[in-house]
């Protein structure tokens, strides 16, 4: 549980550093559009305004998981995981501040045509069409399908370090089989020569019992043989 918690964290951070580096990507371009006097230059901003916002909207989610992650996290890694996303909010509250500064420069310098609002983004933020809604939903997408093919590719190459592992514990457990196999045969020599062992000891117990048994045998036929001289002698 702490493991994925960490990984999910860890995967959620690189998407959010991606759209972080999009979000300055954009900024500087839209400093570079609000500057220019093109024709074109109204709706290229009004884009780029649109488009960092979905983003900031998107960052702001993932910081949100990325949080939900470092609770669930062990205890040694929770703070340093929550420093993080204290972190993130504090850029992304910079960047969205960027952007509104130069919202509310384009919107003064062009008039009437931005200044219309919309109640979910709040008082700062103009309202959007509906070609901008529909151009939203579009960068929206490709922002999540650019984004789940990072996430499918980080995730192949999960796999594949993951089937290394699983190649090398395989080959290592295979290995240690084969001592262990080499180890029981030693084992079952080990035995038969014990009992070999054992048998020799048992055949030389019984040679010694025969051997004390015949020398009690002999002990007593030579008390015997004194006796019935003795008799002999002295009471025949």
């Amino acid at each position: 549980m702490s493991a994925a918690s960490s990984e999910r964290f860890e995967l959620i951070q690189d998407d959010l550093e991606t759209i972080l580096e999009g979000i300055l990507s954009s900024l500087t371009i839209l400093s570079k559009k609000s500057q220019s006097s093109k024709a074109g230059s109204k709706e290229e901003v009004r884009h780029w305004i649109m488009r960092t916002r979905s983003s900031l909207v998107e960052a702001r989610k993932l910081i949100e998981d990325m949080e939900q992650e470092a609770r669930l996290a062990p205890i040694q890694f929770r703070g340093d995981m929550l420093t993080k996303v204290r972190q993130y909010r504090e850029d992304t509250a910079k960047l969205q501040a960027q952007l509104r500064g130069f919202t509310e420069i384009n919107t003064s310098g062009f008039g009437d045509s931005l200044n219309i609002r919309n109640p979910r983004d709040g008082p700062d933020w103009p309202e959007v069409t509906v070609e901008d809604r529909y151009r939203r939903q579009v960068l929206e997408g490709s922002n999540i399908l650019e984004r789940t093919s990072q996430s499918i590719q980080r995730s192949e190459q999960v796999a594949v370090e993951t089937e290394a592992v699983g190649g090398e514990i395989i080959s290592d457990l295979s290995v240690q089989r084969e001592q262990l196999e080499r180890t029981r045969g030693r084992i079952y020599d080990t035995y038969d020569e014990l009992s070999r062992s054992q048998r020799i000891l048992r055949r030389i117990y019984f040679g010694v019992i025969q051997n004390k048994v015949v020398l009690i045998v002999i002990i007593v036929i030579e008390i015997l043989i004194i006796a019935g001289l003795v008799y002999l002698r002295f009471f025949s």
